[in-house]
């Protein structure tokens, strides 16, 4: 994966879709404020290497884009 792609591509996704949601909740933490935790994650995401496994910060970023999709279906 090309982090720095996949990072714009996320970046668009959230300037350019509507967040319905108040407040973003999965099985360990709740986000009451989501362009602050939008923007802490893209930071943090950009801080890892792409050599990497694992990236958690742009694994939240995923799973909110998700929650986000489904909000609008």
């Amino acid at each position: 994966m090309n982090l720095q792609a996949e990072l714009n591509r996320l970046e668009t996704f959230f300037k350019t879709t509507p967040i319905l949601i108040k407040e973003y909740k999965n099985s360990f933490m709740t986000v009451a404020d989501i362009p602050k935790f939008i923007n802490s994650q893209l930071v943090a995401a950009k801080g890892f290497s792409e050599k990497k496994d694992f990236n958690p910060p742009l694994a939240r970023l995923q799973e909110l884009e998700q929650a986000i999709i489904n909000q609008i279906k």
